[in-house]
């Protein structure tokens, strides 16, 4: 009767381990960017030299490609390759020290982070 309770338990802990992952792509921290293709809005882009600062800043970022801004609606989309996890909160640190250099009320954090696919993963 033990056992069999035990098991029922575990059963029930598994089944909600399952409900409480994160979106795909994202570590369960949801901080961690895995292998896919990646949308974001950028809060701040107020001039022609933001939008080659922040490709600039985001290709140096090792596992990082194909880097695309549309200024007239603030979005970017990125692919992280395959075998690459980036950590969010050091992607944004990186981004704010390039808008620091950029100056003029430039904010290059990244809100609404959402993985489109991961068909694309390259090698």
């Amino acid at each position: 009767m033990k056992k069999a309770l035990f098991v029922a338990l575990l059963a029930v802990v598994a089944a909600g381990a399952s409900f409480a992952k994160s979106p795909a792509g994202l570590a369960p921290d949801g901080k961690t960017l895995g292998p896919g293709k990646y949308t974001a809005t950028v809060k701040a882009i107020v001039c022609s030299d933001c939008v080659t600062e922040i490709v600039k800043t985001m290709k140096a970022v090792s596992g990082i490609v194909s880097v695309e801004i549309d200024p007239a609606s603030s979005r970017l989309s990125f692919i992280v390759e395959r075998g690459h996890k980036i950590s969010l909160a050091w992607l944004q640190k990186k981004l704010a020290a390039a808008a620091r250099q950029v100056g003029m009320g430039a904010d290059y954090s990244l809100r609404d982070v959402k993985m489109k696919s991961k068909a694309w993963a390259r090698g």
